[in-house]
């Protein structure tokens, strides 16, 4: 809890380093495996 009886929520920003901007299959691929993981959230 914070100062103010709220919840504090963690979060850990990854910024991957991929060239790929013109293959849709690569990137589908890669958004595929960061969404298999449990809890984890996508920002697009």
């Amino acid at each position: 809890m914070n100062s103010k009886g709220g919840v504090m929520r963690k979060l850990i920003e990854c910024v991957p380093n991929v060239s790929e901007g013109k293959r849709k299959d690569i990137i589908k691929t890669l958004k595929d495996e960061i969404l298999s993981v449990k809890n984890i959230k996508l920002l697009d």
